[in-house]
């Protein structure tokens, strides 16, 4: 389903790329000016590509899958999950969406606005009820593509007000950064806390763990606390970027109505940050509060130690250091968006020449 939508919104949004009347007319142009001639269809194209992507994020509605999925498997394999369908996702979404979509579609920033605010709810409020941690975090994951959505939405709120380069794709590259490390360093705590016979599952399985591995214990609470914004760490920087850069953007647009929703959409964003640090503390008091329920000593093995330790360095190193990080980002929105320039001459030149092949 997610390629099938994917491929539908594309194909719809890119279509006048093979049209060689287009090509005729048009010299050198970027993806923007093709896709400008379908403006009328952008929205649909949107909603498609919105909901093929949606399921690599699990962002709301595209999410049933994920708890379920997340519980089911193994730590190793929740950290494999975590990671790689968010890198898809959103560099996805940042290629086939916001580098692409017309200047001319009015609608598309208004429904990433619902997603945003639904999926960061959704996945807060649901995560308060876990005890399991691989469905906690699933929950969490949900959210955090909530979060990465404002960077859209004040992506496609600037484009729409002729402010191509705004902040918001570097926005979401600094959090989706953040968020990696952070979930992939949790999932190899939990790794290296399992034995052979059994895993570490639920939130008893971790309780009282401080006493026995202080330092991976410690390295948990660091990503706890960073998914929760908390400074001067990695996370909060990410979270920083983002709801400040929906203020900006709001401060910067010409239309009041458009101001208004990215201010309510910044002010959710921490409401729903103040939600998920309730269960990220959840998570740390058990760990250092609660009396241990497992006999078992972690086996887990060295390699997800290491992988523990540089997380948690990467961690606090990006939350002391935030500003190469953050320059380094906005490189990657300049290198995102100029990178989609078409160069429909060399095109219109391979089509002259099939023509008179043809015509041969």
């Amino acid at each position: 389903f997610s390629f099938l939508y994917g491929m539908a919104g594309t194909t719809v949004l890119m279509g006048t790329e093979g049209n060689p009347g287009i090509r005729e007319m048009l010299g050198t142009m970027t993806q923007s000016e093709v896709a400008d001639g379908l403006g009328r269809f952008a929205p649909f194209a949107l909603i498609l590509i919105l909901a093929g992507l949606g399921f690599r994020l699990a962002a709301v509605p595209f999410h049933f899958y994920a708890p379920d999925v997340y519980q089911g498997t193994t730590n190793a394999n929740a950290g494999l999950l975590t990671v790689a369908p968010k890198i898809v996702g959103i560099v996805g979404i940042i290629r086939l969406i916001v580098a692409t979509m017309p200047l001319s579609a009015h609608l598309g920033w208004q429904l990433v606005i619902v997603l945003s605010i639904l999926t960061m709810t959704i996945g807060n409020v649901a995560a308060l009820w876990q005890k399991n941690l691989r469905r906690l975090m699933a929950y969490s994951s949900i959210a955090h593509a909530g979060y990465m959505l404002i960077g859209l939405t004040v992506a496609l709120a600037g484009r729409n007000q002729g402010l191509v380069e705004n902040g918001g794709v570097a926005a979401m590259y600094l959090y989706l950064l953040v968020y990696v490390v952070a979930s992939a360093g949790i999932f190899a705590a939990l790794s290296f806390l399992s034995s052979e016979d059994r895993e570490v599952n639920t939130l008893d399985d971790i309780s009282g763990v401080a006493s026995r591995h202080p330092a991976i214990a410690g390295a948990v609470a660091l990503f706890m606390f960073s998914l929760a914004g908390i400074p001067p760490l990695a996370g909060f920087w990410g979270k920083f970027s983002l709801f400040g850069g929906a203020i900006s953007a709001a401060a910067n647009v010409d239309h009041a109505a458009t101001s208004s929703w990215l201010i309510t959409l910044a002010i959710v964003g921490v409401l729903n940050a103040a939600i998920a640090a309730a269960y990220y503390l959840r998570v740390i008091a058990t760990m250092y509060f609660y009396s241990s329920s497992r006999e078992e000593d972690a086996r887990g093995g060295w390699e997800a130690a290491v992988a523990t330790g540089l997380c948690a360095f990467t961690v606090v190193a990006l939350g002391i250091l935030p500003g190469s990080i953050m320059r380094t980002s906005r490189l990657a929105e300049q290198s995102a968006i100029a990178g989609t320039t078409v160069k429909a001459s060399s095109t219109l030149a391979a089509y002259q020449t099939d023509a008179r092949v043809d015509e041969r």
